[in-house]
């Protein structure tokens, strides 16, 4: 009887280590140095060419997608905040873009929607919807529009023929 219990246990360690690598939805943590800007599709720290921007993002709390944007000097410019807009699942496809040309960060969630994070004139950076047939669904990135779901892709694309 042991051995088939000791047998039975092996069997199942053998099956969880086989498997677990597959259930899990978290990617690697990586860093990148000198980065242009784009796409973010994993977890990670971020820091631009000119080392000006640093973003941060990962898995904070359990199943929720933090991010954290920092100027040179580490002082936070903006983060997600867990409001209505922010609070956006890692289990659903998520994509950030960095504009390093004009400091926008560009934030598309397929369970909360699509908005950017901007700053005008010196201000403090302030979120926004991009809704249809706003400034912002009309020059979102294209190689952010062909990361996201065929809806998506459909919609900005139609978005930017009105233009």
């Amino acid at each position: 009887m042991f051995r088939y219990i000791v047998s039975f246990v092996i069997i199942l360690l053998i099956i969880y280590f086989i498997f677990s690598p597959y259930c899990s939805n978290k990617e690697d943590n990586i860093m990148v140095n000198k980065w242009k800007g784009g796409i973010i599709k994993k977890y990670g720290t971020y820091k631009t060419e000119d080392g000006k921007i640093i973003i941060i993002v990962s898995e904070e709390p359990k199943g929720i997608l933090k991010y954290v944007v920092k100027d040179s000097n580490d002082i936070t410019l903006f983060s997600s905040s867990y409001d209505r807009y922010e609070e956006i699942s890692v289990y659903h496809r998520w994509r950030l873009y960095w504009d390093n040309t004009d400091g926008y960060l560009w934030v598309c969630s397929s369970d909360r929607g699509d908005f950017i994070w901007t700053k005008r004139n010196g201000e403090q950076y302030q979120v926004r919807v991009i809704e249809d047939g706003s400034e912002y669904a009309k020059i979102i990135p294209e190689s952010l529009v062909r990361e996201l779901s065929n809806h998506s892709q459909k919609r900005y694309n139609a978005q930017k023929k009105k233009n």
